[in-house]
This record gives C-alpha cells, sequence and structure tokens, in this order.
C-alpha cells in the first residue's frame, strides 16, 4: 500500500533522488528501544540516514528509493516489533487520546487491585502465629489469587509483550527481568495457595506493577509535554501571509513563497511568517513564544522583527530578509527537535552496559535461587525474585 504513488504522494518527499519520510513509532518504551530501531533501519540497504525521536515517538528516514522500498523498511521495524504509519496530525490526537485512556484503565485496575489485595493481607502482617483460623487464612488467599489475575494478564500485558519482543529480538531489555518476577512471584503464590503451603506475594506484586506502570505513565506525560512544546513552536507559523504588491491589490500566498525583499502585511493578532524589516513607523510585538518575555518588544522602521512575533498594534507593513525556512521561529524549532532526538554519547554508553547488565541480572538470579536452594529453600525464590525486581529502575 505504501508503495502506491498516490499514497506515498501524500507523506514521501523525493528530492535529488533521495526520499524523505517521517513515520510514527509504536512500541517505543525506552532509550533501548530507539536505539534498536535505528540500528535495524540503518543497516537496511539503501538507507542513508534514520533518526528516531524517543520523545515525539517519530522515525524521520531518508533512503534511496532505487535500493529499497519503504513497505521493505516498514517490515524489517516490524520484525524488531516496531510498527510505523505515517504522521497525520490530524490523527494524532485521537491516538493520544486513546493511549491515555488504555494507559490509564490498566493502572486503575492494577490500584484496585493492589488496595483490595492488601486489605486481605494485611491481617496476615499483625497477627501471630495461630490467630487467625486456617480456613480464613485460605479463604483469604484465594481471594487474592482471584483480585491479582486481572492485574497480571491485564494491567502487566504489556510487560509481558514487551519481554517477549526483547527475546524476538535477541536484545534483553528491563521489561525482560521485571516479567520474569512478576511472572515468578504470581507462579510461586498461586502454588503455595493450592498446596496451602509456603508463603504468598500477591500484594507484592499488584503494588509493583501499580506503582511501575505510574512511574511508565508520569515519564510518558513528561515525553508528551516535550513533544507538544516542539509541537507549538512548529504549529505557530502562520501558513500563508498577505503580500504586497505596488498597484495591484495584496495577494494571499504560501508563506513559504515569500522571497527576501517581497513586502507583506501582518495584521493585529498575527504572527509574523518570517524575519523581516519593519517599514511602518513603528510596531509593537509579542516576542514569548521566542524569548519567554511577556513584555511587548517596540520596533521602529528598518528594525529586523524576527518570524514568531505576534503582532500587537495596527496592520504592520514588513519586508522579507529570509525565507520561511531560515527564520528564527523555524530554527529554534528545528533546533528542539534535533535535540530531543539526539543521543549523547554517555546515554549511547549506559544502553549499551544496560544490555550486557540485562543478561549478568538474569545469570545472577539463578545463580543467587542456585545458592540459596542449598541454604535455605524456602527463602530461594523470594531472594531471586528480589533480585530481579530491584533491578527496575522505575
Amino acid at each position: 500500500m505504501y508503495d502506491d504513488p498516490e499514497v506515498a504522494a501524500r507523506f514521501v518527499r523525493t528530492e535529488s533522488g533521495m526520499s524523505e519520510a517521517t513515520l510514527l513509532v509504536d512500541g517505543l518504551r525506552c532509550g533501548a528501544c530507539s536505539w534498536l530501531l535505528e540500528q535495524a533501519l540503518g543497516q537496511a540497504p539503501g538507507i542513508v540516514d534514520c533518526s528516531v525521536n524517543l520523545a515525539a515517538e517519530r522515525a524521520s528516514l531518508r533512503w534511496d528509493p532505487s535500493q529499497t522500498r519503504l513497505s521493505e523498511l516498514i517490515d524489517t521495524a516490524e520484525r524488531f516489533g516496531f510498527a510505523l504509519q505515517p504522521f497525520d496530525a490530524s490523527q494524532r490526537e485521537k491516538q493520544l487520546r486513546d493511549a491515555a485512556r488504555t494507559r490509564l484503565r490498566r493502572l486503575f485496575v492494577a490500584g484496585i487491585g493492589m488496595m483490595q489485595v492488601m486489605m486481605y493481607a494485611f491481617p496476615a502482617y499483625i497477627a501471630a502465629e495461630g490467630d487467625i483460623e486456617p480456613a480464613y487464612a485460605a479463604l483469604m488467599r484465594w481471594a487474592s489469587l482471584l483480585l491479582t489475575l486481572p492485574v497480571v494478564l491485564y494491567s502487566a500485558a504489556p510487560i509481558f509483550r514487551g519481554a517477549w519482543t526483547e527475546w524476538q529480538r535477541r536484545s534483553p531489555g528491563m521489561d525482560t527481568p521485571v516479567a520474569i518476577g512478576i511472572g515468578a512471584a504470581f507462579a510461586a503464590s498461586v502454588w503455595a495457595t493450592v498446596t496451602a503451603q509456603g508463603e504468598v506475594w500477591f500484594d507484592t506484586v499488584t503494588m509493583f506493577v501499580f506503582l511501575l506502570l505510574g512511574a511508565r505513565h508520569l515519564e510518558w506525560l513528561a515525553r508528551l509535554r516535550a513533544n507538544r512544546a516542539i509541537d507549538t513552536l512548529a504549529a505557530a507559523a502562520p501558513q500563508s501571509v498577505l503580500k504586497l504588491v505596488e498597484g495591484a491589490p495584496p495577494q494571499t500566498i504560501a508563506a513559504a513563497r515569500l522571497r527576501p525583499g517581497e513586502r507583506f502585511l501582518v495584521g493585529t493578532g498575527e504572527p509574523v511568517a518570517v524575519d523581516a524589516a519593519l517599514v511602518c513607523p513603528r510596531g509593537s510585538f509579542d516576542l514569548s513564544l521566542l524569548t519567554g518575555e511577556s513584555r511587548p518588544v517596540n520596533y521602529a522602521v528598518g528594525d529586523r522583527v524576527p518570524g514568531g512575533a505576534i503582532n500587537l498594534g495596527a496592520p504592520a507593513e514588513l519586508a522579507a530578509l529570509a525565507g520561511q525556512a531560515d527564520s528564527t521561529l523555524s530554527t529554534i524549532a528545528r533546533l528542539a527537535s534535533r535535540a530531543a532526538a539526539a543521543r549523547p554519547a554517555l546515554i549511547t554508553f549506559t544502553e549499551t552496559v544496560a544490555r550486557g547488565f540485562t543478561t549478568g541480572l538474569l545469570a545472577l538470579a539463578a545463580v543467587v535461587w542456585l545458592v540459596w536452594h542449598q541454604i535455605a529453600p524456602d527463602a530461594a525464590w523470594s531472594i531471586a525474585i528480589a533480585v530481579l525486581v530491584v533491578s527496575c529502575p522505575c
């Protein structure tokens, strides 16, 4: 479908024999995911440049269409567990709302489950040995098991899917030890409930899932706010301007077609499309989007007014000094987007270490279980699970 010229024309730009596209990425959860996607696409034939922006959840691709097709690049990403689709600003807000609702539903189920399971676990915390009759203790364990099921099967589903994807990629990340820890604690608790022997950790499982999902939701909101700040800059530039032509009525043209030296009119409350020199005697402009300063700035004839400034006075006549792509606003938006997509050397190093850390952590947990199985078999599972769970940075 994406190789159809009519479909591709909506989001693929071709210039000097090279094609470019910005695609939404589904499946990004951390910096390691963006690194993996960049590596996977960067090694594809014909790819010239690949940049993945974790905050915006977008991938910017540049490739040689004579060597590869966009559908092949999308298939490559899918093999690594990522779904690519064209960026559609009109659909983006709906996708974000749907994602937020799904996240909150999972968090709500985990929170309700945690509180109810803790209600059944609390008597065992404060009761002395023998205070609770075995029948009541078994009843509370079975109730905790039933309440933990939706937390593990629904709320924690993204964690298990992430771990499975990491194993398919042969690149274990932080979801792997967390999923093993949750699964092992739940399985051991189920066994203890069925056999009426040993300890149960239903309260630990539900609480851990709730706190983990809460932390990840806050991280997602922070990335979303950063991305929206960049989008606000990009959307502030007007798409059209009122060009002034001597001896002819004003013409509405695309702002991108405005050339240096051409004059245009900016109405009251409208943003300046490009960096321009003020032609009229004076003008007052709001530069808060560019500088953060809320006070109006007064300009005199001939002064340079930056693109993105908002006209607070009467309609002002200006003469363009540069194209829209080179305006102050476009430059700031471009630098902000580049900074969000940039990968400092320290981040790359830590992600490389993290992959080895996860593998070593799994080996360490296995060794800990073997050692404690010889020392105190009853405590082996809980200690090994603690090693896995405590490694989670969330």
